[in-house]
């Protein structure tokens, strides 16, 4: 049951921070159970989040993934100085 079961505010949101790496690969089937991996916090909480790379997506209450922000600036991070000379 984890947070759902926690006994917090109903008031609140919850946000779940989703980890994965896939590089592109099965990006629509991961998407396809957030609403079903979430529905068990639905009641215990206003809104159900999921974010994910630079993506947010409420499950909860049901409205679905938001379309996705297009990002016209590539991350603000510059790896040449390390990676430079090898």
């Amino acid at each position: 049951m984890g947070k759902a079961g926690g006994g917090y505010d109903p008031a609140w949101g919850l946000v779940i921070f989703l980890n994965v790496a896939t590089y592109g690969c099965d990006k629509d089937e991961i998407e396809d159970c957030f609403e079903a991996a979430t529905q068990p916090a639905a009641n215990a909480f206003s809104e159900v989040w999921v974010l994910w790379g630079r993506d947010a997506y409420r499950t909860w209450p049901q409205g679905g993934p938001r379309p996705p922000k297009q990002v016209d600036e590539p991350p603000n991070f510059d790896l040449s100085e390390i990676f430079d000379g090898r």
